[in-house]
């Protein structure tokens, strides 16, 4: 099983507030994005 976080990844360079302050990493925000597309995944792959 894949998930795909390139199409979300790619907002992050028209908001500011899904990049860390180092300006490279995502920010907690995009994490939490992320988990949210994730972990319906994982629980699928872990409940097997």
């Amino acid at each position: 099983m894949c998930v795909d976080i390139f199409p979300i990844s790619q907002q992050m360079k028209n908001n500011k507030e899904l990049v860390a302050a180092d300006g490279l990493h995502p920010s907690a925000k995009e994490y939490a994005i992320w988990e949210t597309l994730i972990f319906p995944a994982a629980k699928q792959l872990l409940s097997k």
